[in-house]
């Protein structure tokens, strides 16, 4: 990552995203980062872009412990395509929001032209395991090298590769669950071995569902 584009909300769970980002700074070896904060068209005069900036570069100071340089911005319009267009005139490698903008993040994810990485609220500035869940897609290999690189010479991360079997994804492989199983398995070690994983060792894990549906049930 070279440049990192963060959208704050100037509430309270601005401080968490902040230290967050000067996490993947310093993963990344990033060089800058530009926090911005949208604001609705018409906000009250006490919302000034001014004054934002200001509490924008105190929170900064107080929260983000690398040396990348970083920089605030104030703008104004709707939220999605001024993110959209900050983040495609900065050439941002990925942008980063708070917990609570989820919609948001997947609508970018679906028009950005970088990642984009959604960080829970609160969530603390560590990294001890990452999960790289892998489709077998020819985004599949790209995602893994992406992940790992920011892990690479990281020690004590722990790196699992993980692929959930549906019995929809099985039509591509067999009809029988056995052979299912062996057969995306087979499929996980190829994807692997032609992945340039950055040194990282990565555990390969397959978890099953009865149906696609049923992703995600046991967590809302």
């Amino acid at each position: 990552l070279e440049t990192i584009a963060v959208a704050l909300s100037c509430s309270e769970t601005d401080a968490g995203l902040i230290a967050y980002a000067g996490l993947l700074a310093r993963l990344s070896g990033a060089r800058e980062v530009r926090f911005v904060h949208v604001q609705k068209p018409g906000s009250p005069a006490e919302s000034s872009a001014a004054a934002l900036r200001a509490q924008m570069r105190s929170k900064v100071a107080a929260h983000f412990t690398h040396t990348a340089h970083t920089e605030c911005d104030v703008l104004e319009g709707p939220l999605t395509d001024r993110l959209l267009d900050y983040s495609t005139e900065l050439d941002a490698d990925i942008i980063g929001l708070g917990g609570r903008r989820r919609a948001l993040g997947a609508r970018l994810a679906m028009l950005a032209e970088c990642s984009v990485a959604v960080i829970p609220d609160n969530a603390p500035a560590t990294l001890t395991h990452m999960l790289v869940a892998l489709d077998f897609s020819p985004a599949a290999n790209h995602t893994l090298e992406w992940g790992t690189s920011l892990i690479a010479g990281e020690s004590g991360v722990v790196c699992t590769a993980l692929h959930v079997m549906t019995h929809e994804s099985a039509d591509i492989f067999t009809e029988s669950d056995a052979e299912m199983q062996s057969g995306q398995a087979e499929a996980m070690r190829k994807l692997l071995a032609r992945t340039d994983r950055n040194g990282v060792a990565v555990e390969a894990l397959l978890a099953e569902v009865q149906t696609s549906q049923d992703v995600g049930r046991r967590h809302r």
